[in-house]
């Protein structure tokens, strides 16, 4: 009698458990861990004890785990691998190749870097040897231009500035002259001046100063690499515009100095190089110097130009 109902009970727990459903399976083995049930001796019954409000002639002390509980136990169905829900399988997060920077892989992220390394080392050295130096300049002397040895435009300019010396109603005192100027070149490759523009102005007595003209070169000129001392000689129109502020304290200033033992005059320029190679980019060095010089009276006189005469004819 005592073994037929463990074995009825144990047949509904087996039943329980070879469920096909798996969370039944899971739902009566939470049942059966919360909700123990024990066999009592005395009664031949298996009882639940209710765990809010205990019998009072509930013995505990007679109860015991109901027996043959390895049979249960060596059911093939606790033997089983725990089942994994399709929900579980599809939450789990797929493990992806990790990428490094910009999406690549590591090994085409070390190509990548040694590619930029090389590159970045190539640009520097060539930023270094080409990059621009600004060249050094240095006024060494201030002449009277002459037409041996100058080209048509040149003679045409000097022809044309000693006959303006020579018409009163021209109004204006024009005086050829060569700039001489010592370039240096600090760059690593030869540079070539398409031009260079040159402006410039002579100090007064009271210090300001006054644009005396302006001039440029008469063809391009070329420096060698890392050269110095190269002279470049720029053609420079000194002009005296009655119609100027400070018109007459330049005059005397001029008319003063070209006569003998006269005092120097002070002549600042700023020149404008222009390089077709870097010329596009906006980029035009720029050099500035001053140099005190003396009225080249004899060569102005060597082409019938008497610059004091003429002064005083147009103050007058």
């Amino acid at each position: 009698m005592q073994n037929q109902k463990p074995s009825s009970h144990n047949s509904s727990f087996q039943d329980q458990f070879s469920s096909p459903y798996p969370q039944d399976r899971r739902n009566s083995y939470l049942t059966r861990n919360h909700n123990p049930s024990y066999y009592n001796r005395n009664s031949n019954v298996f009882t639940t004890p209710n765990q809010y409000h205990p019998s009072e002639s509930d013995d505990y002390s007679s109860m015991e785990p109901r027996s043959n509980m390895s049979r249960h136990y060596s059911n093939s169905n606790f033997q089983q691998s725990p089942y994994i829900s399709q929900d579980y399988q599809a939450e789990k997060p797929i493990k992806k190749r990790r990428r490094y920077c910009c999406c690549f892989s590591k090994k085409a992220c070390i190509v990548f870097s040694i590619f930029m390394l090389f590159l970045l080392a190539g640009l520097a050295v060539a930023g270094y040897f080409l990059w621009p130096r600004i060249p050094n300049a240095k006024l060494k002397n201030i002449g009277v231009a002459s037409t041996s040895g100058s080209s048509s435009s040149t003679n045409s300019a000097i022809n044309n500035a000693i006959q303006g010396t020579r018409i009163e109603t021209s109004g204006n005192v024009v005086i050829p002259l060569v700039l001489e100027i010592s370039v240096s070149n600090p760059n690593y490759i030869p540079w070539t001046f398409n031009n260079v523009t040159a402006d410039g102005t002579i100090q007064l007595n009271d210090g300001s100063q006054y644009k005396i003209g302006s001039g440029g070169l008469s063809s391009p000129f070329t420096m060698p690499r890392l050269s110095e001392n190269n002279p470049m000689l720029i053609n420079f129109n000194f002009v005296l515009d009655p119609k100027s502020s400070n018109f007459v304290s330049a005059a005397n200033l001029v008319k003063s100095a070209c006569t003998a033992g006269g005092p120097a005059i002070k002549l600042n320029y700023v020149a404008t190089i222009h390089i077709n190679a870097i010329s596009w980019l906006g980029i035009r060095p720029t050099v500035s110097d001053s140099a005190n010089f003396n009225c080249p009276i004899s060569d102005l006189q060597g082409m019938g130009i008497d610059v004091p005469a003429l002064i005083n004819k147009l103050l007058t």
